[in-house]
């Protein structure tokens, strides 16, 4: 997973509105500060970050079957 990967995964889960990024950061019990870095980085993200991003996006697509 790259930054680039981590924003798309971001604004899937919470959107791209004013405070989105804090809101991620806190899902990912991760400081906002370390949560940019993550993201401005061309390079992979940690592993165990892309697991957890993997997973709450695998959560909401179930969540949302559920509820149809």
């Amino acid at each position: 997973m790259t930054g680039r990967d981590l924003k798309a995964a971001r604004i899937k889960l919470v959107g791209d509105h004013r405070g989105a990024v804090k809101i991620m950061a806190q899902k990912l019990e991760t400081a906002k500060r370390t949560y940019l870095d993550w993201e401005a980085r061309t390079g992979s993200i940690p592993g165990v970050t892309s697991v957890a991003v993997t997973s709450l996006i695998k959560l909401t697509e179930m969540t949302k079957l559920s509820q149809q």
